[in-house]
């Protein structure tokens, strides 16, 4: 068949029927109007490959009536995903909650679930009345989940009780004191800065959908970040109180150190063998208070210091064991199938950490939920570094 794209297609139509005038753009506008006629929506927009609804509004020729319907159901749909990414959010920190142990934060944190969800019950009905004053609402929501996040976090980490100060003086002491990991801070910072402050200094300030969906998501971000922290020091405390004590073994801080985690790695039940399997990341925390629990109850009698989360100005370590000027950083690492990347970036990261003057060894702790046993090897290359690795496994690290 000869004849330009055109000329075959103009061809073809008139042994078909059909107007000469009919192309692939006719065709695509037809497409999408009979696919709006039947409401199709947001699909309509998918469909033709559009990012914004607005380009898609170009290739439907509709009346005004069936196009605000068609407009309202790619909006609706819209606000279906805002939802739905909502709701995924807030059941991650559900499910941290019910797992977390019971004890005098119980109280506070479920106060805290109950507000978030009114939050996100505010967030609804602003997007199915269209009723804006609901987004507003929902921050004043947020923040009394946000002030209940920060007094239990004040009763758990700094083992007070919240109702004896001021929540000035609980966020002071949060944001001076050293007690948060980073990445809580961050979060709370942020929060603080974006939506408590604000909404707290000017009772005329009314907000929209994206700031109560970004409120919302904001808050429970920093609820499930500070839960791990919270659930990391009820551990340590527990393996504090319960841990026997032993003779100071011999040889330099790290070597002591290393045999105090071999005890403890030979008494503390893998996540792997426990009958009620615990997710990965909570058994990670678990882990991670109770060792440092562990050291703690081991080596304080010894004038040595055990410390978690300690922020410096460059790095974070995770657990500090000190004594007389000597520092050894404990460094831990989830894992589960790239052990061999994860392990060799970790100990860069320790030689880095020991390289700027401030540690004398370090311990790289890879820790995977599936691990039944671990092994402490050395670092032939690195002779202020040991690892610790799930029994069996083996990594070759770059010099």
């Amino acid at each position: 068949m000869v004849g330009t794209q055109d000329e075959r297609q103009k061809g073809a139509c008139e042994r078909l029927g059909y107007d000469s005038k009919v192309n692939e753009y006719s065709m695509r506008h037809t497409g999408c109007t009979r696919a709006a006629r039947k409401n199709a929506g947001a699909k309509v927009r998918k469909l033709a490959g559009h990012k914004d609804f607005k380009t898609t509004l170009n290739y439907v020729h509709l009346e005004d009536d069936d196009m605000a319907d068609v407009a309202m159901t790619d909006e609706e749909s819209i606000c279906e995903e805002h939802l739905r990414f909502i709701m995924d959010v807030v059941e991650i920190l559900i499910e941290k909650l019910d797992r977390m142990p019971p004890g005098d934060h119980s109280t506070g944190l479920k106060a805290v679930r109950l507000h978030i969800e009114a939050a996100v019950r505010h967030f609804a009905r602003g997007q199915n009345l269209q009723d804006e004053t609901a987004f507003t609402d929902a921050i004043y929501r947020c923040n009394q989940a946000f002030e209940g996040s920060s007094k239990e976090a004040y009763r758990v980490l700094a083992s007070q009780n919240p109702e004896r100060v001021t929540l000035a003086a609980i966020e002071t002491y949060l944001t001076t004191g050293d007690v948060l990991r980073r990445k809580v801070l961050d979060q709370f910072a942020n929060y603080r800065r974006e939506w408590r402050n604000p909404s707290t200094h000017d009772y005329m300030l009314n907000f929209d959908e994206d700031e109560a969906l970004l409120a919302i998501v904001s808050v429970t971000v920093f609820s499930i970040v500070l839960c791990d922290q919270i659930e990391s020091k009820l551990a340590f405390l527990k393996a504090q109180a319960s841990t026997p004590l032993h003779p100071l073994p011999t040889g330099s801080l790290l070597d002591q150190v290393a045999v105090v985690m071999r005890r403890f790695l030979d008494s503390y039940p893998p996540a792997a063998s426990t009958p009620d399997r615990l997710p990965s990341r909570v058994a990670y925390e678990r882990l991670e208070g109770a060792l440092a629990g562990y050291l703690s109850a081991e080596l304080s009698a010894h004038n040595i210091r055990v410390s978690q989360s300690v922020r410096m100005e460059d790095f974070e370590v995770d657990i500090v064991v000190e004594t007389h000027g000597e520092a050894i950083a404990i460094e831990l690492k989830s894992v589960r199938r790239l052990l061999q990347p994860i392990v060799d970036q970790a100990v860069h990261r320790v030689t880095n950490i020991i390289a700027s003057g401030k540690f004398s060894g370090g311990i790289v702790f890879a820790f995977s939920g599936d691990a039944s046993a671990y092994e402490i090897q050395p670092v032939p290359s690195h002779s202020r570094i040991k690892l610790v690795l799930p029994a069996g496994a083996s990594v070759t690290l770059r010099n």
